[in-house]
């Protein structure tokens, strides 16, 4: 064998995988190809012994020194991951092993699951394609349910390579907020949430700002139950404050109908 034993083979689910089984000076020899997990005989020569039309030999129509038997699978499924045994008919039979690995690809869209813009703005996604070991023949750019990468959308620029996808938008309005999905050729799709901002209501709130709204809300409660807020502290958690009003927290006098 020229092929080394224990070739592993990664394949993308919905495209074909080879796997290769090269040997020198076969003579009469005959490759016969097994599917080790259930021991099923996939080929013998040329001739097919699956009932899963799927599979088939490669192998070369005339007699040359060296030969590769390579045993073909149309659309792998993540089942069909696993180890292969190529034989040869020698005496002892001889073998090698191939490894199969199915994965499934999918499209992750930078920066999501949401996206903020200001209006005027360029807005650009980037859709990488994670696990692809095939360029997709189409990458889809969805806003909501209209394809607008390939319909002439105006404003709309798309640069796509073997491993990603950019959409760019430039002079973002608010008819271009949405939901943006990005669905390549028999790649699992990504989606991300656009908002386009276009005035002070609709800024995002920051986590200095939350955090504030809820310091009012603790000093207001404190001023209601009459402690002082420069008591407080994160770490005591109100019990300085419990302790010292602590007839007024248990005291059903101050309770009113």
């Amino acid at each position: 064998f020229l092929t080394p034993n224990g070739t592993l083979i990664t394949a993308q689910r919905g495209t074909p995988a080879s796997l290769p089984c090269e040997v020198v000076s076969l003579g009469d020899g005959v490759v016969t190809w097994f599917r080790r997990k259930d021991f099923h005989l996939l080929t013998v020569g040329h001739a097919v012994y699956s009932s899963d039309e799927r599979f088939h030999v490669q192998g070369p129509m005339r007699s040359t020194q060296t030969q590769d038997w390579a045993l073909q699978i149309r659309f792998v499924q993540e089942r069909d991951s696993g180890l292969y045994q190529c034989q040869l008919s020698t005496h002892p039979p001889s073998s090698l092993f191939v490894e199969l690995v199915v994965v499934e690809a999918h499209a992750e869209i930078d920066g999501g699951p949401e996206k903020y813009v200001k209006s005027g703005s360029t807005l650009k996604l980037t859709c990488h394609l994670r696990q692809s070991s095939v360029t997709p023949d189409f990458v889809f750019w969805y806003q909501d349910e209209r394809m607008i990468n390939y319909e002439g959308a105006a404003g709309v620029k798309v640069i796509s390579d073997a491993a990603s996808s950019t959409l760019i938008i430039e002079r973002a309005q608010s008819v271009h907020s949405g939901n943006y999905s990005c669905v390549p050729y028999n790649v699992n799709p990504s989606s991300v949430i656009v908002h386009i901002l276009n005035g002070k209501k609709e800024k995002i709130p920051s986590r200095h700002r939350l955090l504030s709204s809820k310091l009012s809300s603790v000093i207001l409660f404190l001023h209601v139950v009459h402690c002082n807020p420069l008591d407080f502290t994160l770490s005591l958690s109100l019990s300085m404050c419990s302790r010292r009003h602590s007839n007024f927290t248990s005291s059903p006098s101050y309770i009113r109908p």
